[in-house]
């Protein structure tokens, strides 16, 4: 007697392929042959695919990505900047403990004042960058998420930027051209720190971190060198 279990269905799980049987007889592992197993064929093949070209859409967003230095005026869209933000809070942190804030502005007068500030301060120790009339360190983008963190997490730092670059990989894969910045730090150091760090909402205990600006991208440039070298393989 041929010892044979039917398939009621096939669907996925976690991302693994689940099969619920019914047994017509529990004394062997043999399949049904016919149409149910051409099913899990194609399902598998149809599943297997999906996760290829999801992949391989995650590593393009990864190489395609580059620092803009020069923007549209336009505002990117409301639901475009949410998705972002999302992808932010979806970072992974140590013990998930989620040290950062983030505060977004888009008052162009008030990024401007920002970076005067910074421009003031960096003049102090001799910056030649802040010399050019022309130079922002925003690149005049329309839209600006500033990254504060916990003062008193040891881990700060390193989350902030996974929570950066997380959120610059959406805005790439979303079109929207982006530069991490750690430029606009000494404005947060100066004598109107408090004052911008009040009018930005940031928490108390927080200090800025790193910030992330965003708009329509009007450059292009080429990928960096990759450098082998960087890599070191022990065993």
């Amino acid at each position: 007697m041929c010892h044979k279990r039917k398939i009621d269905k096939i669907y996925e799980k976690d991302g693994t392929i689940v099969l619920p049987f019914h047994f017509l007889d529990n004394r062997g592992p043999e399949f049904d042959t016919g149409p149910d197993q051409d099913i899990v064929g194609r399902e598998e093949r149809k599943i297997r695919t999906k996760k290829e070209e999801t992949a391989m859409n995650v590593l393009e967003t990864i190489s395609n990505r580059r620092s803009h230095r020069a923007y549209k005026a336009d505002q990117i869209p409301e639901e475009t900047l949410k998705q972002i933000l999302t992808a932010g809070l979806e970072s992974p942190s140590a013990r998930n403990h989620q040290p950062w804030h983030f505060s977004v502005l888009q008052n162009a007068e008030l990024i401007q004042e920002i970076h005067d500030e910074a421009a003031r301060v960096m003049g102090k120790q001799g910056s030649p960058r802040f010399s050019d009339p022309d130079f922002q360190i925003f690149y005049h983008a329309p839209t600006v998420i500033f990254i504060f963190g916990e003062k008193d997490f040891s881990w700060t730092q390193v989350d902030c930027g996974i929570a950066v670059e997380n959120m610059a990989l959406a805005a790439e894969g979303l079109g929207i051209g982006s530069v991490i910045l750690g430029l606009p730090k000494p404005a947060f150091m100066g004598e109107k720190a408090e004052k911008l760090k009040q009018k930005l909402q940031c928490p108390e205990g927080y200090d800025f971190v790193i910030a992330l600006a965003l708009g329509f991208a009007t450059d292009t440039k080429e990928a960096h060198e990759q450098r082998e070298e960087k890599i070191s393989r022990i065993g």
